[in-house]
């Protein structure tokens, strides 16, 4: 069994990938989720209008909210609202990563499911052309 340490340049390695994105002209200002119109994507797909609807849900709720407004309508709300106040941010350190890496998640999963649903649309139109060609080849 071989224990040698393999030593890896990460420097070398980050600037190989900062090389690729110079080549491929990426840059920060490049297109995000949230900037894809859903006309642009209704327009080249035939689901229904359900899926249509989900899918502007999705978009429009992918981004969880960590803080949401306090109230509490009992004797002592504004004692009660006072400590979860207290208890949120208290648990601000815990709470604030873990929903924004949710968010992340959110967005990643509805941008994929967008681009399945182009990918599966083009697939199909691309079934299509290939049987109207057999059939034409078939005559």
């Amino acid at each position: 069994m071989d224990n040698s340490i393999q030593t890896i340049d990460i420097k070398k390695i980050i600037e190989e990938i900062r090389q690729d994105i110079k080549e491929k002209g990426y840059k920060n200002e490049d297109i995000s989720f949230s900037d894809i119109p859903l006309t642009d994507i209704r327009s080249s797909m035939s689901y229904s209008p359900l899926f249509y609807e989900n899918l502007r849900a999705l978009r429009a709720w992918h981004n969880v909210r960590a803080h949401r407004e306090l109230k509490s309508n009992r004797l002592f709300g504004p004692l009660i609202i006072f400590f979860k106040k207290i208890f949120r941010k208290c648990m601000a350190f815990y709470i604030e990563p873990i929903v924004a890496d949710q968010n992340t998640i959110n967005g990643l999963t509805a941008a994929c499911i967008i681009e399945l649903c182009i990918t599966v649309e083009n697939m199909r139109r691309h079934i299509e052309r290939l049987e109207k060609k057999s059939e034409r080849a078939g005559r």
